[in-house]
């Protein structure tokens, strides 16, 4: 199975995949895609923003041709 998003595949680098696991609740999968296809705020330092319940989802990546390749993933709380 493929993750895409934007029409590309998504891969994560192991980083990304360790801070989604250590956040607390941890961040899904789901949560980075909808972020990559449907971000609130999207730029080239500051990474793709989407709000996710009680929260906003950061998601580091470059964007390729071929792939989108994930680098990091974090959370802030929001009010």
């Amino acid at each position: 199975m493929w993750l895409t998003a934007r029409g590309k595949p998504v891969l994560f680098t192991k980083h990304a995949v360790q801070a989604m696991a250590c956040e607390r609740p941890p961040i899904e999968v789901d949560e980075v895609l909808r972020a990559l296809d449907e971000p609130e705020q999207d730029g080239a330092l500051a990474g793709a923003r989407k709000r996710s319940g009680r929260r906003v989802v950061i998601v580091r990546y470059e964007e390729h041709e071929d792939h989108i390749h994930v680098k990091t993933v974090s959370a802030t709380r929001s009010l």
